[in-house]
């Protein structure tokens, strides 16, 4: 998971800049606006890649959404990066 790691700290380090820049102490980012912030961009991600048509996504009927890569976009664009 060091992948993640770099992209945490950047996230943790933004919340607590805003919170000194707010005024608003402890100068700490909780776990709920960590958490937060990372759904905000997985969403965020998801729906370019539903835009790019990377993706195709449907909902079941909880409204929870359901996503499927598409098959002619695997072949042409994702064949390369496991090539290398």
């Amino acid at each position: 998971m060091m992948y993640l790691h770099p992209y945490l700290y950047e996230i943790v380090h933004d919340l607590v800049q805003q919170r000194v820049a707010d005024k608003k102490f402890p100068y700490v980012a909780t776990a709920n606006d960590v958490k937060a912030k990372v759904m905000f961009d997985v969403s965020t991600a998801l729906d370019e890649m539903v835009q790019d048509g990377l993706l195709a996504r449907s909902s079941n009927i909880n409204g929870i959404g359901l996503y499927r890569t598409l098959k002619e976009k695997e072949d042409e664009e994702f064949s390369a990066i496991f090539r290398d």
